[in-house]
């Protein structure tokens, strides 16, 4: 016989408890292998409550036990079911107690804000290079907006192109304050271009979701959402899209830091990023082959080394212990982010060039290797891209200047020997 199936057992139960100075304990019974039901009725209470308990030997630390607390015995007042249980209610809730499962019924994103805090939970640890700026676009654009409070089972086209033309309508950099109408059709063009990077963003926060089961109706609405086309730009306005030979010749002799100066000819002889760079120890280097680890995307990937390239990195490694980051600054700690914007800039105005960032210096090995004869497969292996296509679309533009001068110096050449074939010629 229970000592919890009854009011008049319970009663007697706790009588003894508070006799015992053991009243605020829970006293369990086993209900089958592993669960218990457990029931507390605290000195001075009217009514007692009944506890779930599982045991879970895989459960970390010293206490093994998922335990839930499932409501008030019905001492009382008569059960409901709900939050008045009697005994046999009560071990029914025990039976299929599972503290894994989730407590929500449907969807278990809530609002478009859910989403994407969930999937930044995700990337925190998957792709932690990229969380950092997910985060501040989803501040700006996302969590500041009316779209965030929007449940997503109720999220239509019309939601989400009416937030497609907000994000479109915001300056470059902006966060708070009064928006200005764009000054030109280069500035709204640069804006829809800007937009395009939170579009994607939240379309993949809302696909994450759904695909892990955290969304289950229908993703119709967001998949309809489309990018702004044709707004696409190569490089940044008013940076030169990559450096003739003669710009970086003047760029190394403009730079006094031994160490900046490596630093820098390892991104023009490699196409390397300037996170990879950064990131590689001695003994990523063999050889003619340096290997990047870590890249964009979490990939791995080697790059073959010119004569250029092995002379710079031979040096620089020479004597060197295994573990140690191949390129550091005069002081001897590491290159971090933007750590050399300053000194770029200052080489920049030394030797009289235009202003251009860091990742410029990849697009330059790019394109001075398409111009050298070089061609996009081994291009692709070398800058760690999937395909060709994206060394057509994103770098080929770049060296139009030097197919322009081709197209001029190797122009058909058709000799003339009267006018009419002259003229025939030119017609």
């Amino acid at each position: 016989m229970s000592a919890l199936k009854s009011k008049d057992a319970r009663l007697k139960l706790h009588r003894k408890m508070v006799k015992a100075g053991t009243a605020k304990e829970i006293k369990w019974e086993s209900v089958g292998t592993g669960r218990a039901i457990g029931y507390r009725r605290l000195e001075g209470s009217p009514a007692g409550k009944f506890y779930t308990r599982l045991f879970d030997k895989n459960r970390p630390g010293s206490n093994k036990y998922h335990k839930q607390s499932l409501g008030s015995a019905d001492d009382v007042a008569p059960a409901n079911g709900t939050d008045i249980l009697n005994f046999a209610q009560a071990v029914k809730l025990v039976s299929c107690f599972d503290p894994w499962a989730s407590p929500d019924n449907g969807d278990k994103v809530g609002t478009v804000a859910d989403a994407a805090n969930l999937y930044l939970q995700w990337t925190e640890s998957n792709r932690p290079k990229t969380h950092r700026v997910i985060k501040s676009n989803f501040n700006c654009h996302v969590f500041g907006d009316e779209i965030a409070s929007i449940p997503v089972e109720r999220l239509t086209v019309q939601h989400l192109e009416r937030w497609k033309t907000r994000v479109a309508a915001k300056p470059r950099g902006h966060v708070n304050g009064p928006l200005e109408a764009p000054a030109n059709a280069d500035e709204l063009q640069s804006r829809k271009a800007n937009a395009n990077r939170p579009i994607a963003w939240l379309k993949r926060s809302l696909r994450y979701c759904k695909e892990i089961g955290a969304i289950t109706c229908d993703d119709t609405a967001w998949q309809m959402l489309k990018k702004f086309k044709g707004v696409e730009r190569a490089g940044r306005r008013g940076q030169p899209p990559y450096l003739t030979g003669e710009q970086v010749a003047s760029l190394f002799e403009a730079i006094e830091d031994e160490c900046f100066l490596h630093l820098v000819q390892a991104a023009v002889w490699t196409g390397a990023r300037y996170s990879e760079l950064a990131s590689m120890v001695v003994a990523d280097l063999e050889g003619d082959t340096v290997t990047v680890r870590d890249g964009k995307g979490g990939k791995k990937r080697n790059i073959f080394l010119g004569d250029n390239g092995t002379h710079l990195f031979t040096l620089v490694c020479e004597g060197r212990k295994t573990d140690e980051r191949i390129f550091l600054k005069a002081n001897g700690s590491v290159w971090g982010n933007n750590h050399a914007q300053r000194p770029l800039q200052r080489a920049q105005e030394a030797a009289g060039l235009p202003h251009f960032s860091f990742h410029v210096l990849r697009h330059t090995y790019c394109s001075l290797t398409l111009m050298a004869g070089g061609n996009e497969f081994d291009l692709m292996k070398q800058l760690g891209h999937s395909t060709t296509q994206q060394i057509s679309a994103n770098y080929g533009h770049l060296a139009n200047q030097h197919r322009q001068e081709q197209a001029k110096r190797c122009e058909p050449r058709i000799p003339t020997t009267s006018p009419t074939t002259r003229e025939a010629t030119l017609h």
